[in-house]
């Protein structure tokens, strides 16, 4: 997949955590609306995948789209301490209501189903291994840790680790060693990307955000986010660029000045080729 296909900003729509015993705990059969990320951090738990038995063990990851039917529980004599993100890949949705999951014969409508992105979910159902998963579990701990403290850098933190995990489906594992506050000067970057896009930006004021240097910030930036700065300010402008092209009546040059690319001739060719198609034909 294209750095394009992989774009995504995760949205957390619930967040729960808790140790799991089999005499006080069964997850029975049941279908989500969104996706739901699953990490257990200590013990196991098994879990039941359209029909399929998997043990899911201490420092695995799971990544269940909605839909499908599933049902988790903990083996007699055993325990598992269990953390669970459901979340929306793309904050366009965000508005949308749906329940979190329906239980055995309850109704659920499809229309209300938070859509997963078509080249992502062509990899879905996902289970990762503790040893495929080692580089991005410090990533995830760090995550989890500012989740619960409402804290918007925990979403930012799971971009990586959710990147990491669908690269592997792939057959493309990509360096996903844990950078620990260098992560956080990255996500930092990233917010500052996404809120300010349509600024003139370069690195003098990328390394003002960060406190890093040129070389090292886009070692660190591709490695927890798959490509470079400069990449994923493209990245970001394109899509909003996709977006205005749809949802309003302005031109090409328009659209490309507002996302901050004012040579409306470079936009056509980048945009061209990231979304493989005309901007003019959107």
């Amino acid at each position: 997949m294209t750095a394009s296909e992989l774009f995504f900003e995760p949205v957390l729509r619930l967040f729960w955590e808790g140790r799991c015993r089999p005499e006080t705990w069964h997850d029975a059969r049941r279908r989500v609306y969104d996706t739901e990320f699953v990490y257990i951090s200590r013990g196991a738990v098994m879990l039941e995948l359209e029909g399929t038995h998997t043990r899911i063990e201490r420092g695995m990851f799971a990544l269940i789209p909605p839909g499908v039917w599933h049902e988790s529980w903990v083996e007699p004599g055993g325990e598992a301490m269990r953390h669970c993100v459901h979340m929306d890949w793309n904050r366009e949705h965000a508005h949308r209501f749906a329940p979190v999951d329906a239980y055995g014969n309850q109704l659920f409508d499809p229309k209300l189903v938070h859509p997963v992105p078509k080249p992502i979910n062509s990899l879905l159902p996902l289970i990762i291994s503790s040893e495929d998963g080692a580089a991005v579990a410090p990533l995830m701990e760090q995550a989890l840790a500012e989740i619960r403290k409402n804290a918007q850098l925990g979403v930012y933190l799971l971009w990586p680790v959710l990147r990491h995990l669908l690269a592997l489906a792939t057959g493309a594992p990509r360096n996903a060693k844990a950078l620990g506050k260098t992560a956080r000067a990255v996500a930092r970057l990233k917010d500052y990307i996404d809120a300010r896009y349509a600024d003139a930006l370069d690195y003098d004021s990328f390394e003002r955000v960060t406190g890093l240097s040129q070389a090292y910030l886009c070692y660190a930036f591709r490695t927890t986010l798959g490509e470079t700065p400069t990449a994923y300010l493209n990245t970001v402008r394109l899509r909003h660029a996709e977006r205005l092209l749809k949802a309003t009546n302005m031109n090409v040059k328009e659209v490309a000045h507002a996302v901050g690319i004012p040579d409306a001739n470079y936009f056509a060719r980048i945009f061209k080729k990231e979304m493989g198609t005309s901007p003019s034909k959107v």
